[in-house]
């Protein structure tokens, strides 16, 4: 099972939170459909996901993606993602 704290931050304040929870077990090839998930529920664009920012989630427990990781226009500071398990 796989819990993660979304949060959106604009302004160095919180604007959304939620937390996404999945039956499916952790696995670093799953992360970016996890990060798919995520985005689709709170009507986001889907950033690119890179290495870094899933090794950074394995190291350190939560992976952060700036406004340049995003195709499209992101409204907000950043998106950081933290494993709550």
């Amino acid at each position: 099972m796989v819990k993660i704290w979304v949060r959106l931050v604009r302004e160095e304040k919180i604007a959304k939170s939620w937390i996404y929870t999945s039956e499916e077990n952790w696995a670093p090839e799953r992360f970016y459909g996890f990060v798919h998930d995520i985005c689709s529920e709170m009507d986001l664009p889907t950033p690119l996901v890179l290495n870094k920012h899933i090794s950074h989630f394995i190291e350190f427990n939560n992976a952060k993606f700036l406004p340049g990781d995003f195709v499209e226009s992101f409204p907000y500071d950043f998106l950081v993602l933290e494993n709550i398990v």
